[in-house]
């Protein structure tokens, strides 16, 4: 028995065919949201841009640059914490509080 599995939205096959269809080559194909002609590209800049590289190696560098400032403040945080941990002193026992004496309120 074969199962078939349905294409979501957020499938890479699924996501790869958009890609295609968003690119195609030639204008006026049915179901084609945009051309090369409408996006002003020629069919080997839209292969470029439909590709596995393009992508990645535009994204990596600003996400390297916004990574390194994320973990810096996260180390960061950690090491006051740490800090504050330390300073506070021994562990935190709890105790059940003493009851009011009735007596002495009723006076």
């Amino acid at each position: 028995m074969r199962t078939v599995r349905a294409a979501g939205p957020h499938d890479p096959t699924y996501v790869g065919c958009r890609r295609q269809r968003l690119l195609r080559t030639t204008a006026g194909t049915s179901g084609a949201a945009l051309s090369t002609t409408t996006l002003g590209v020629t069919p080997a800049q839209a292969s470029t841009l439909a590709g596995r590289e393009f992508f990645p190696q535009l994204i990596s560098g600003p996400f390297a640059h916004g990574l390194t400032p994320a973990l810096g403040f996260a180390a960061a945080a950690c090491l006051v914490a740490a800090v504050a941990s330390v300073l506070r002193g021994g562990r935190y026992h709890w105790s059940e509080p003493d009851p009011a004496p009735r007596a002495a309120a009723n006076v």
